[in-house]
């Protein structure tokens, strides 16, 4: 049996989704200390949505890590 098939016969994606995961939940965490770190370069110090945000996509990245 070379691999996973659903019941179509197709490759099964379990993998490739539990990498995609991860990964999307890094890039979000990497997306929103970018903006954290334009907004205050351009002087908005008043950035607590981003902060908020980036909190929320740490989260995100422990839960999406969690359950690998």
């Amino acid at each position: 049996m070379p691999g996973r098939r659903d019941r179509t016969g197709a490759p099964s994606t379990d993998r490739r989704r539990a990498l995609a995961r991860p990964a999307a939940a890094v890039g979000l965490v990497v997306l929103q200390l970018g903006a954290t770190g334009a907004h205050l370069r351009l002087g908005d110090r008043e950035a607590a949505l981003d902060r908020t945000l980036l909190a929320t996509a740490t989260v995100t990245v422990r839960l999406a890590t969690t359950w690998l």
